[in-house]
């Protein structure tokens, strides 16, 4: 028995001592999770709008384009449920926050949030806890190996920009350039529900709690539906988007002092304004932005 428990020792220590290992020089590179939380604390009494959501408001919303004071609190994949958890922590250090925009639409239908390797993103770089139900496998970023060992390469190694942000938050180095034409990635046919699928909002206690937590304090929630290059697919599933628009409109009645702006059937946008099909490039963003910013500026 003790030979069987000094083997388990011997093959279990270096593999402790590995992901301890993995976990102390990953946790010293600055990323985008880390930066914008650090950012919101020293700086948050300038900030009056903010941005928070998925990689389409991480992508299309160019911050400093604002007619106010603005940031961008979005990462890719980042739900409902995030943004609650985010908004909870760092509301305090916004006392001037005046305006909060949150994405809404398509993309939101019908996809059950649930942890995931970002998770251990908003729990060790922005002090998420999920008030204690992430599970232990996502706390720490080590248990991902291949990636973290990929990351650690990537800044030590080959000095990638690993933050991806600008100083406001805004990720126009992403989608500068666009390697392969639309339509390559089929990122509409992902969100899009088959036949027959049950059509619910991903995350909707989450948004209704922090709807809740904004409208108390008296803070302004604009609903914005982000643009989409339909074109390049014959698969959109037309009931999708009409439960979607009959949902956001009842919301909206339910809460009236909402502002809502749909772009999801604008056709202003061409095939130049999209990085692809549900991100905006560049000059995209910079026109989505500036919509944005002369309606709410009127």
């Amino acid at each position: 028995m003790k030979k069987f428990l000094l083997y388990v020792a011997l093959f279990c220590v270096p593999i402790i001592l590995l992901l301890v290992g993995l976990e102390l020089a990953v946790h010293t590179i600055p990323n985008s999770y880390s930066y914008k939380y650090n950012y919101v604390k020293e700086k948050g009494g300038t900030i009056k709008i903010v941005a928070i959501g998925h990689s389409q408001f991480f992508n299309d919303f160019n911050t400093s384009d604002f007619y106010l004071p603005a940031f961008n609190l979005s990462n890719s994949a980042q739900g409902y449920m995030e943004d609650y958890y985010i908004m909870r922590e760092l509301l305090p250090y916004m006392p001037n926050l005046e305006m909060v925009l949150l994405p809404i639409g398509y993309m939101n239908i019908g996809r059950e949030e649930e942890f995931t390797q970002k998770s251990c993103y908003y729990h060790e770089y922005m002090n998420i806890d999920y008030d204690g139900q992430i599970p232990l496998s996502n706390r720490y970023e080590c248990f991902y190996v291949r990636s973290t060992i990929k990351k650690i390469l990537s800044y030590y190694y080959f000095h990638d920009d690993i933050i991806q942000c600008d100083s406001l938050g805004w990720r126009p180095k992403f989608i500068s350039t666009r390697s392969a034409p639309l339509g390559h990635d089929r990122v509409i046919d992902i969100y899009t529900l088959k036949q027959g699928q049950d059509f619910f909002l991903a995350g909707e206690k989450y948004l209704k709690d922090l709807v809740s937590m904004l409208e108390e304090k008296k803070i302004q929630i604009v609903l914005v539906s982000p643009p989409y290059y339909w074109q390049c697919t014959d698969n959109i599933n037309y009931e999708q988007m009409k439960w979607s628009n009959n949902y956001i409109d009842d919301f909206c009645k339910q809460h009236p002092n909402i502002i809502y702006i749909n772009f999801e059937t604008e056709h202003n946008f061409e095939e130049k304004d999209f990085f692809d099909e549900s991100h905006l490039s560049e000059v995209g963003a910079r026109k989505f932005t500036r919509i944005i910013n002369n309606i709410l500026n009127n």
